[in-house]
Formats: C-alpha cells, sequence, structure tokens
C-alpha cells in the first residue's frame, strides 16, 4: 500500500512537471501574426490569419478582436500556421490576436468596410491555363482604370493589363508562377481568391547554357578560301541551344505530324532533313508559339525578318554556330576532343547511313553532333567576303541575299568538310536529305 501511495505522489508529480514544461514551451513560443488574408474585408466575409504557434483548437486557444473572442461558431479551419474565420456580425475595424494559453500574439489591424464597396472576383475566364496567355477576372467594383492597383497570381505580382474596368480586369499570367489563388488588390484593398491550375508548358528540347565570350572565327587559308581571315569575335550574351539537332519526333510534334525525311532515313531520334531553310524558320516560329514566347521571326512570304531581342526559339548566327562548335577548343579543327571519330558521324564512320541524335561524345557546351550527321542551317546571309568586313560583335550575316549559310558537314562527307569552321551555302529555298538543322533562344 506505501508503494502504492509513493508511485502514485510520483506520477503526478510528473504530470505537473510534464504541465508546466508544456506550459513554458508555449511562454517561449509565443503565436505569431504575418498577415491577414484580406485585411480589409466585410462582415461576414472569410479571413486568413497566417503565422506560427497557433497550435491546435481548443477552448484556451482563440482569436479575439478588440479584446472580445470570437465565437467558435465563426471558426471554420485551425492549424498551426494558418486560421480561417468568418467575421461575426457587428465587428468593425479593430485589433486582430490570437490567443494560445496565456500568450498574446501581435495585433494587426483589420479594416471593416461596406461590401457594396469592396473589390469581389465573381468568376474566372479558365480554371486552367498556361503561362503567358490572357485571362479575363470578372467581378465588380474593380475600378474603371488600373491606377496603382495591380494582380496577385500566389505571391507573383502582375501590375500590367491590357483591360481595366470597374467589372472586368484582363491581364497575362506571369511565366513563373505554379498553381495559386488569384486575388485582385485594389489602391491597397485585396479582393476574395479564386484557385487558378497552371498548366505548365511542356518542353520538347534539351537545351544547353551557352556562356557569352569570345573566340578566333575561321581559318587562315587560301582554300577554301571563304573561311580566311581569323578574325576575333564576341558573342556578348548567353545564350540556350538545343543539344542536338531537331529530331524527326520533334518536327511532328511541333509540325503537326508532318515528316518530310527521306524515308530510308526516316526514325524518331534522328535528325530530321529534307527540310528547307524556309521551313525550319516557320519551325521556330511555331515551337516559339507552343512555348508562349514572343516569335522572333516575321514571315511574309519568302521575306524573313528577325528580331534578336525577342524570347523565342531561331536558327543559330554562323557565329552563334561556330562559337559553340569549338566550344572554347581553339587548336583543332574539331570541338570537344578534337577527333571526329569520337565527335561526329562522317563517311569514314557513319556506314553511309543517319543516325540517332546524341550517340557520340558532347563537346564542353554538352552539345552533340555538331560535327557530321546532317549539316544544320544558320540564320545568315552568305556572302565570301563576309569575314573581312563582319562586325567583331553579335555579327548576324551578309546584305547579298543568295544564298544561306549550312555548317557541320554530314554523314557522307569526309572529314575535312566536317570542322567547326568549313563554310557551305545554298538557297534558302532548297532542301536535301543530308541537311537539318538546330535551334537557339535567348537566355
Amino acid at each position: 500500500m506505501k508503494n502504492s501511495i509513493i508511485l502514485i505522489s510520483l506520477l503526478l508529480v510528473g504530470f505537473v512537471l510534464w504541465s508546466c514544461s508544456d506550459e513554458e514551451t508555449l511562454t517561449d513560443f509565443p503565436p505569431s501574426i504575418s498577415k491577414l488574408q484580406p485585411s480589409t474585408t466585410s462582415v461576414g466575409s472569410d479571413v486568413t490569419i497566417i503565422g506560427d504557434y497557433f497550435y491546435e483548437r481548443s477552448d484556451n486557444n482563440y482569436v479575439e478582436l478588440n479584446g472580445i473572442r470570437v465565437e467558435a461558431q465563426f471558426i471554420k479551419s485551425w492549424y498551426n500556421d494558418e486560421i480561417v474565420f468568418t467575421v461575426p456580425p457587428g465587428t468593425e475595424t479593430c485589433d486582430l490576436r490570437v490567443v494560445v494559453g496565456n500568450s498574446k500574439s501581435n495585433p494587426v489591424l483589420l479594416t471593416i468596410m461596406d461590401a457594396n464597396l469592396l473589390p469581389v472576383i465573381d468568376n474566372l475566364s479558365q480554371g486552367t491555363i498556361q503561362p503567358g496567355n490572357q485571362l479575363n477576372i470578372f467581378g465588380k467594383n474593380f475600378g474603371n482604370t488600373q491606377g496603382n492597383s495591380y494582380v496577385m497570381f500566389g505571391e507573383v505580382m502582375q501590375t500590367s493589363s491590357t483591360n481595366w474596368t470597374d467589372n472586368k480586369i484582363t491581364v497575362e499570367v506571369p511565366m513563373n508562377v505554379i498553381t495559386c489563388l488569384v486575388r485582385v488588390v485594389i489602391n491597397g484593398v485585396e479582393s476574395n481568391s479564386k484557385h487558378l491550375t497552371i498548366d505548365q508548358v511542356e518542353t520538347l528540347l534539351d537545351v544547353a547554357e551557352i556562356p557569352a565570350g569570345s573566340f578566333m572565327m575561321g581559318k587562315d587559308i587560301d582554300n577554301p578560301w571563304d573561311v580566311a581571315p581569323t578574325h576575333n569575335v564576341t558573342i556578348d550574351f548567353d545564350f540556350y541551344m538545343c543539344t542536338t539537332e531537331i529530331t524527326q519526333f520533334q518536327w511532328k510534334k511541333v509540325m503537326s505530324g508532318s515528316n518530310p525525311s527521306k524515308i530510308e532515313y526516316v526514325g524518331d531520334n534522328k535528325p530530321v532533313q529534307q527540310v528547307t531553310w524556309h521551313r525550319a524558320v516557320e519551325f521556330c516560329n511555331r515551337l516559339s508559339e507552343m512555348e508562349n514566347l514572343d516569335k522572333c521571326y516575321t514571315i511574309n512570304g519568302e521575306d524573313v525578318s528577325c528580331d534578336f531581342s525577342k524570347s523565342g526559339w531561331r536558327l543559330p548566327t554562323e557565329a552563334e554556330w561556330e562559337y559553340s562548335c569549338r566550344a572554347g577548343n581553339e587548336s583543332t579543327d574539331f570541338g570537344g576532343t578534337g577527333a571526329i571519330n569520337d565527335m561526329g558521324w562522317y563517311n569514314g564512320n557513319s556506314d553511309n547511313d543517319i543516325h540517332e541524335v546524341a550517340q557520340m561524345r558532347p563537346n564542353a557546351f554538352g552539345l552533340y553532333d555538331m560535327h557530321g550527321n546532317v549539316y544544320e542551317w544558320c540564320w545568315d546571309w552568305y556572302a565570301a567576303n563576309y569575314y573581312s568586313e563582319s562586325p567583331s560583335t553579335n555579327p548576324t550575316g551578309s546584305d547579298e541575299e543568295i544564298e544561306k549559310v549550312l555548317r557541320g558537314g554530314s554523314f557522307n562527307n569526309n572529314s575535312g568538310l566536317c570542322n567547326s569552321w568549313v563554310r557551305f551555302s545554298v538557297s534558302p529555298t532548297l532542301f536535301n536529305y543530308n541537311w537539318g538543322f538546330r535551334v537557339v533562344r535567348n537566355k
């Protein structure tokens, strides 16, 4: 009996110590409010309290408005970092606190307005949308001009709009958003929120980041004489380049299932061929549209102009191509290891066949098949003496609009035609079974 009494006493002491320890924990970590969402609202609307150390909902844990406890029936959910409650009838602008046991949070101002004056989102034009597309937001009390107002996609602010009226806002969904709550902030007053699912754009291409830099372009030889003189060229911006030549699979995905490739060389992972320069440019624009990027090319029949400042896909310039091919290796005619048998398919190892991409070693930039397999279209108009007059920074080709540049050689050429500096040119309206391309875009 005596031992039982001692045991019960020890258990009671332990319980008291545990209770004190738990209470001390609450004291050591008092509740903290970081924000109300929205901070301006009306009676009967829901408010989300965001913060820390709210612990679990209990009789000792509650929300108070100007020192008056919010009744349990108005609490919709309670988590350690988030509480949702409905503003009770009769509430006026006041300080809001969260009370946990004997600890009170910092006060946060809750502003109460007439519900008829608050911005309200009724619905969105789409429940699922891709970044870069236009979204219509329907509701009321948005104001007839935008002024200092804006739209929030989660935590991403969109300050520009294409339409802003009292009951409709049209904005572009920012490229860097994920599935989120959309709300409108009208001169500092937040609306309610609506859920928006972001459908991320499918990425077809593997890309390598090509850093800005300078290199010696060309070759000081007499034959072929169009590759001289060797001259310093600077690419003064970073860009992305597709790690492989565009494959037949990628072409079919972008170009509505078509495949222009010669039947002997068909294969999803083989480079697409028999593509004119004009069709390669069309591919670039279509791919840009698919990925919600600004198209680089303006196409008017066979008249094509390029805006190099745009974010979309385009053909590399001849200088960008050679710089990327060399990848810092200027001591030999081939990038990467400097050996053609490591880097590409030519008539000495191809068995007279086009091969699937990325079977050889990549160069130092992570690019495959820059030598051989298929020739690659470049943006530039060709001129034999262009290297004698080209600018030293970001050259884009001659003004002689006769032939376009092809680079890299192919599977049925000898190794000398597959190196980093040999130039080839042909009319942009022609195609061949050993001509393909790869694409780049600005970073």
